[in-house]
């Protein structure tokens, strides 16, 4: 009997001891998001550090392609021993903003509609730095045209404790042009090439949303009409020689290119 109570005491102290270490799944809603803490601020959590580090995220553009996979890193410089991260990204709405892919040593979780990505393992500095690399993949439309990434990265001593930790924080804002008409920044990521062109046209769009392609002459004659996802090749071979217009429209946006056929 007093062999069963020793082993139940030594994985209760395993266990206490457990508690103390750099989470591997911290709580979700700590990204210093609005309404949101840090495990610097959380109470309980780590607290009384004072590393001055830096966090950046890169691979992510001013602005955005709807619909596109992006790979990003989140980076630490800082003096400290060892670190963790999170990161959500919403929108103006303070609402989940397309979708976060776990990398290596990740994991995904969600909470009150939100989508956290954390470490499954802290990780060592080496050489004054450390990363942790993943995805995220942008939605078709944003609501209110904008993608806010808040994230922060631990700066933790490595005393297997939470005393004399604190984090480094940040913000990511990304902006998605609305998809219409007039809307010039969209209509910029339409690609139509070669232009002039002799026989074949490419057409490429930032997504792959169901969309009608029409091709008309100078008099507004259609020549040629079909429904393209993403990407197109227009024979034009037999096409009379002149300027073009194609003409393209989905259910979230429309907008126009003119080709040259010479």
């Amino acid at each position: 009997m007093s062999k069963i109570y020793f082993l139940f005491a030594f994985a209760l102290v395993g266990f206490l001891s457990s508690m103390k270490l750099d989470p591997k799944n911290p709580p979700t809603g700590q990204t210093g998001a609005p309404g949101q803490t840090t495990c610097s601020t959380a109470p309980g959590c780590h607290s009384g550090g004072t590393y001055a580090g830096t966090v950046e995220l890169s691979g992510l553009s001013d602005t955005l392609k709807p619909s596109t996979e992006y790979s990003l890193t989140l980076k630490l410089s800082s003096t400290c021993v060892r670190t963790g991260f999170q990161i959500t990204v919403l929108d103006k709405a303070n609402k989940k903003c397309g979708d976060l892919v776990a990398g290596t040593n990740c994991n995904l979780t969600t909470a009150n509609s939100k989508q956290y990505l954390r470490q499954s393992n802290p990780v060592n500095l080496a050489g004054g730095t450390a990363s942790y690399s993943f995805k995220w993949k942008s939605p078709a439309k944003i609501d209110n045209d904008s993608a806010y990434f808040y994230f922060v990265m631990l700066q933790a001593n490595g005393n297997g404790g939470t005393s004399g930790d604190n984090v480094a924080k940040g913000i990511k804002k990304a902006i998605m042009p609305t998809l219409s008409a007039t809307n010039d920044a969209f209509a910029d990521l339409v690609k139509v090439y070669p232009n002039p062109s002799a026989d074949y046209i490419n057409v490429q769009l930032p997504n792959n949303e169901a969309t009608t392609l029409t091709m008309t002459d100078r008099s507004g004659k259609n020549v040629y009409k079909t429904t393209i996802n993403g990407s197109h090749v227009l024979n034009a071979k037999d096409l009379n020689r002149g300027m073009y217009i194609i003409h393209l429209e989905s259910k979230s946006f429309k907008t126009s290119k003119k080709v040259m056929l010479n």
